[in-house]
């Protein structure tokens, strides 16, 4: 369900088209592309194509093609020259990214704006099932251990940049910060929902804005999407590059700490695991807080209010995937009925 679209794309076109783009950009005529592999298994707002360029002279190049969706998507709209700025800029930063990105704007090309970039090898978990099967989970406990450090090492150095020149790239329409922050999304539900919320949504809004315990510390950069499955693991559990920065934006470090600990309690609650943590070579969740602290060099403010959002938030992202689903005629996908939310007690303070 990659890419979440009420229409679908001629990909023998865009394979050909992409030729003549590369043939144009490297000045070689001679240029190929292999096929196609659609990426099905990840991803709900983007179109992601893998494949493989061969130029004179040069080694085959292992890229990734994404283009917004081909109708209406997910989002109200696709920014990818923000996403190519955040991903050279963190690149700039020493941060582990897909790079270099080539952002092409001009949509006579594929009809589309897009980004190529390398495809990053190594290891991706499953969003639902890394902790019961798959490349993670049979992993021993050193190299789990490691995947844990790493991926919170790499959110520490994120949230230790000086926002200051992201500010006008990451800033959402109403500014930086969590009052923004919390804004656009309301923002998104209403849009998604064509101006008439569930109940259930509308509520938990009137929640967080009641509730919202604001900032005592500077802003930082947001990766505004940090799951284990958009991070690429080298097998020894290093991280090889962070994945998909759309949503990224400036704000509390919170908002990326706790979406990161409300994803894996969902998918703990989803697969019926009570374990904390939920693989043997995790640190447990006090050892864990206490590492971001440290390394952040301050207290994490309201991290339980900060989960809970998070949860809103995946709520608001089911609201606009029922929208596409309804627009293309699968009204029987099983997203359409998908829970917005955790049982009250799960959720609500």
């Amino acid at each position: 369900m990659a890419g979440v679209s009420t229409s679908t794309r001629d990909l023998e076109a865009v394979h050909e088209r992409l030729r003549a783009w590369f043939a144009e950009r490297e000045d070689d005529p001679g240029v190929s592309v292999s096929a196609f592999e659609e990426v099905t298994h990840s991803g709900f707002s983007n179109q992601t194509l893998f494949f493989t360029l061969d130029r004179a002279g040069l080694p085959p190049a292992s890229l990734v093609l994404r283009l917004p969706p081909a109708g209406d998507g997910l989002f109200p709209s696709y920014d990818f020259e923000k996403q190519w700025r955040v991903q050279t800029m963190l690149t700039g930063a020493g941060l582990p990214m897909a790079s270099p990105v080539r952002y092409e704007p001009d949509d006579a090309w594929l009809g589309a704006p897009f980004l190529v970039m390398p495809r990053i090898s190594g290891h991706s978990p499953d969003d639902v099932t890394y902790m019961v099967k798959g490349w993670m989970h049979d992993q021993d406990s050193a190299v789990q251990r490691t995947c844990m450090e790493s991926f919170a090492g790499l959110l520490c150095s994120l949230h230790s940049l000086e926002p200051g020149p992201y500010r006008a790239p990451l800033a959402r329409p109403g500014g930086g910060g969590l009052d923004a922050e919390l804004e656009w999304w309301h923002e998104y539900l209403l849009w998604a929902s064509d101006g008439s919320p569930p109940a259930q949504m509308a509520e938990a809004y009137v929640w967080a804005y009641q509730t919202c315990p604001g900032n005592p510390y500077p802003d930082s950069v947001l990766w505004n999407d940090a799951r284990l499955s958009n991070a690429v693991f080298h097998q020894d559990g290093r991280i090889a590059a962070a994945l998909d920065w759309e949503q990224a934006t400036i704000g509390p470090a919170e908002i990326d700490i706790g979406f990161w600990f409300a994803t894996r309690r969902q998918t703990c609650e989803a697969m019926r695991i009570a374990a904390d943590p939920e693989l043997p070579g995790f640190p447990p969740r006090n050892e864990l807080v206490t590492r971001l602290k440290e390394r952040l060099g301050r207290p994490l403010h309201q991290l339980a209010w900060h989960e809970l959002f998070a949860m809103i938030r995946m709520g608001t992202c089911i609201v606009g995937t029922q929208r596409v689903l309804r627009r293309s005629g699968h009204h029987d996908h099983f997203l359409m009925r998908a829970p917005l939310l955790p049982e009250p007690a799960s959720y609500r303070p």
